[in-house]
Formats: structure tokens, C-alpha cells, sequence
């Protein structure tokens, strides 16, 4: 064969070889894959941001509303949170407890709910006397610090809200306070505020006239004079067991969140043989003094069993941080019946008071009380006044005179007689003449009734002011003003 043919075959031979060869050779691996990101994940240019959630009024069928357990009166407010709902909708929707009931998507949540967005709310103020709407993620949170505070924002709630239908964004479009601007602090030079409270209790309160705030209600307006006015020591009386309930909450809040603390001295006492509601008990900064003694003394003028009214209390004090701070306060609240009874407790009052002298006799006493003993007129005619004990109104002598007798017997000064020769008397009154003008949101008429009075005796003690608070809501509050007075305290010889 010559050279060109076997060249020819060769050729041949290479290129059938070449094609076995590459029909057995395995495929490419595939590419590894690749996730694949949605499209709506992905950056978008000029991507309008989306709007904030929105409580909208046409939802609110999808709503409940849940109260706060503490403070003690919120399920009134929520049960009117609801009527205004239904009046203005159409829609009725439940009410429940916050520790009754699972936590749901739509919730109006009214107080400090042991919900995670009330809890926020409240973490760093108590919101006595002051209110806020807030929304976020579609619940509305009602913040408020206690009934009072509830019925107005509830009010507010229904004039913007449901009224006019309004849709809220996530925030706080609303907010409002009741506590008083013109709070005063602490007098210059004073070592101590003073002050003695008759707070009204249920049975003479809301039992006698219905359209009065209840107990819960008007606990939160005293809550709001202390925390604006802060006395040191307070002479409280017709504190009942309904507003021993209710004070603790306010207490322990203002604690907690203002860091003010005030505790609740002798709200019972042993009384023929038994525990009994003490009406004449004591509040004092815990903050800033201790007790180092305290006691009670039943007068024969005291012949409730239930509860002790015409008593008198009292403790001494020392300041935490000055030891030389010191000072008694007797808290009391005399009868008005008879002379018999307002001498009982003249007479053993002033020897309780001596009694404390004494023993340290170089410590200012301080009494507070509602000694229903009123100061500028020297004469009344109660013949006309309808009492269960008309007898006893016809020979009863001037009270004034009694309490007279009484600041003479103890050594003591009418603070407020002092402030007025000082010139530092702020206003004077605290005793509206009639508990049922309190639902009328009037100011009480001043210098009338003024029975409620802080008598300082054993001297160190000089008055540098003295006032009636008539603001903070005190209107609606009781039948008596707070009074208070500040002091400088000097030290014994």
C-alpha cells in the first residue's frame, strides 16, 4: 500500500475515535442555583414609605375594652367608655378585667393595664390628675391616673374621637392635666409643711348626696395635693375604710414613680375590744422621717363603735437626715352636738396634749383637726338646724369659745391668726356650709365655716404661711379645703 493510501486511513481511524469518545463523556455538572429574592424584598428607588397603623372609629366593632385591676374605680370609667361607643356608633362592645381576660389584637386599654404597651405608659410617671390618649399597632390606650382623670379623658375621647371620627396615628394626639399650676413650694426658711384634711367619708359623702364623686374618684384628686403640694405631715380625718382601700394605690405609685413617699400612720385602732376604723389617722413623709412614737386616746364624746371619730392621735417624729428635726403632731375631730360632748373633747384633748409637753418639752406640738369650731363668728344659732339631737344644738355653747378654752389649756397659737397678724396669711376658709353644693363645680365661699384649723403649742415653731388650697380639683374633693401651713421649726432652750 503505498504511503498516501495508509495516510488516508489513519486519518480515518483518529476521527471515529474522536467521536466515541465524545458521546461517552459524562455532561457538564449543572451551575449551582442560585436563591432567588423576591421582588418586593429588593431596594426599590423612591419607594413611598409606608403608612402608620390607625385606630379608625368604623373598626371599632373589633375592639373590647380592658380596665385596670388598681387603681380602685376604673371599671366605671371603662363601662362609660363604652356607653359613649354605642351612643355614638351604634356598637356595643365588651368590657373586661385585664387579669380576666387573654391579651387580643384590638384592645382599648383604659388605666395601667398588666398589658406590655400600658406598662410603657407608666413606666416613668404615676399621670396623677393628668390624662393622654395614645394609639400604637391598633390598640388605644387610655392613660390616666386614676377615675377622675378617667371621666375626663373619657369625655375627650368622645368629643374628638368618636364624634368627629377621627382616625389617629400611632403617638399621643391628646393630653391634658387638672394639677394645679400655682403649687406651692416650700416657704423660704420653713423647715415644715404642715397640713390637716377632712377628706369627707362615704356615709356622710356619697350615701347622703348621690351626685357626689365617690370615695375612688375623689382619692385621686388628694392624690394630686399631695404630690403638688407635698406636706410634710398631715392630720387626716373621715378617712373610712373606703378610702383605706383606695389610698394605697396612690401611695405606692407616687412612690415609685415620683419617689415621694408618704405612709398611712393608725388607719385602725383597738376600741373597746375590738379593730375599728380610726376617721382621725395620720399621713407623713416615711421618705424623710421616722416615727419614734405614736399613740391613740378615745375621748367619752366618742360613742361610735364601728369606727372612732372623736378621738385624738398622735406621734413624734425625727427627720432622716437631722435628727434635730423634731416635732409631735395630734390629730383630731371634735363633736359638735352638745356641750358635753365638744368639753370631752376639750378637755381631754388639752390634757393629752400637756401630757406630751411634759414629756418633751422642748419639741413643738402640732394640732390639726376639724374642731368644728368655727373662728371669726363669736356666736350661733343652731334652733333652726335639723339635727337627730335638736336638744343638743339648743344648749350647746358657742363653740368658738370652747376651742378658745382649749388653745389656752394646751399653751398654743392659732396658726392661722398668726399668719394674719404676720401677714402671711394666704387665704383663709375650708368648710363649705353645705356637703351637697359639691356637685354644683362651684369654689366654696371663703372665710365661712372655717373650722378646720393647725394650732401649734409649746412654741419653737413660727408660722411663715398659711393657705386654704382651693385649687387641684379641692372643689369636688370634700366638704372641707385643705389647709396647710408652713413652719420654722426652732430649737428647744
Amino acid at each position: 500500500m503505498n504511503k498516501k493510501i495508509r495516510l488516508i486511513i489513519l486519518a480515518a481511524i483518529i476521527i471515529s475515535g474522536g467521536i466515541l469518545t465524545s458521546c461517552t463523556v459524562k455532561p457538564p455538572e449543572p451551575a449551582e442555583e442560585t436563591e432567588t429574592v423576591p421582588a418586593t424584598d429588593l431596594p426599590v428607588e423612591n419607594e413611598t414609605p409606608a403608612p402608620a397603623a390607625v385606630f379608625d372609629v368604623d373598626s371599632i366593632g373589633d375592639y373590647s375594652i380592658v380596665y385596670a385591676s388598681e387603681p380602685v374605680g376604673l371599671e366605671s370609667v371603662a363601662d362609660q367608655v363604652r356607653d359613649k361607643i354605642q351612643a355614638a356608633t351604634g356598637k356595643s362592645i365588651p368590657v373586661l378585667r385585664d387579669t380576666d381576660s387573654a391579651e387580643s389584637e384590638h384592645e382599648i386599654l383604659v388605666g395601667p393595664t398588666n398589658r406590655a404597651f400600658s406598662q410603657a405608659c407608666y413606666a416613668d410617671s404615676s399621670h396623677i390628675m393628668q390624662y393622654e390618649i395614645r394609639t400604637q399597632d391598633g390598640k388605644l390606650q387610655l392613660v390616666i391616673g386614676g377615675p377622675y382623670s378617667g371621666l375626663k379623658c373619657a369625655e375627650e375621647f368622645s368629643k374628638h374621637v368618636l364624634a368627629a371620627k377621627e382616625k389617629l396615628s400611632d403617638g399621643v394626639p391628646y393630653y391634658a392635666a387638672d394639677l394645679a399650676e400655682d403649687s406651692q413650694e416650700l416657704t423660704e426658711g420653713a423647715d415644715i409643711r404642715v397640713m390637716s384634711s377632712n377628706v369627707l367619708n362615704y356615709h356622710w359623702g356619697e350615701e347622703t348626696y348621690p351626685n357626689l364623686y365617690p370615695v375612688a374618684t375623689r382619692c385621686e384628686i388628694y392624690a394630686g395635693v399631695l404630690l403638688r403640694f407635698k406636706p410634710d405631715i398631715i392630720g387626716l380625718q373621715e378617712a373610712d375604710a373606703n378610702w383605706r382601700d383606695a389610698l394605697p394605690y396612690y401611695l405606692n405609685s407616687m412612690a415609685a414613680k415620683e419617689k415621694i413617699s408618704y405612709t398611712h400612720l393608725l388607719p385602725n385602732v383597738e376600741w373597746k375590744g375590738k379593730t375599728v376604723i380610726n376617721y382621725c389617722s395620720l399621713l407623713y413623709r416615711s421618705d424623710l422621717y421616722d416615727v419614734d412614737e405614736s399613740g391613740f386616746k378615745g375621748f367619752e364624746a366618742n360613742y361610735q363603735s364601728s369606727y372612732c371619730q372623736r378621738v385624738g392621735v398622735y406621734a413624734k417624729f425625727t427627720g432622716k437626715n437631722d435628727a434635730s428635726r423634731q416635732m409631735i403632731i395630734v390629730n383630731t375631730h371634735w363633736a359638735h352636738e352638745s356641750d358635753e360632748r365638744i368639753l370631752s373633747c376639750v378637755n381631754e384633748e388639752a390634757a393629752l396634749v400637756n401630757e406630751l409637753k411634759a414629756r418633751y418639752p422642748d419639741i413643738p406640738v402640732f394640732c390639726t383637726g376639724d374642731f368644728n369650731s368655727n373662728i371669726k363668728m363669736k356666736a350661733r344659732d343652731w334652733e333652726d338646724n335639723k339635727t337627730t339631737d335638736p336638744e343638743g344644738y339648743k344648749n350647746a355653747k358657742n363653740r368658738y369659745e370652747h376651742f378658745l378654752d382649749f388653745v389656752e389649756q394646751a399653751g398654743g397659737t392659732i396658726a392661722s391668726s398668726a399668719a394674719k397678724s404676720k401677714g402671711v396669711l394666704i387665704t383663709a376658709g375650708g368648710c363649705r356650709t353645705s356637703a351637697q353644693k359639691i356637685s354644683d363645680d362651684t369654689l366654696r365661699a371663703l372665710d365661712n365655716d372655717f373650722i378646720d384649723h393647725i394650732v401649734v403649742c409649746g412654741g419653737y415653731a413660727d408660722v411663715l404661711r398659711h393657705d386654704t388650697i382651693r385649687s387641684n380639683g379641692c372643689h369636688v374633693l370634700s366638704d372641707h379645703s385643705p389647709i396647710y401651713a408652713d413652719f420654722s421649726l426652732k430649737q428647744g432652750a
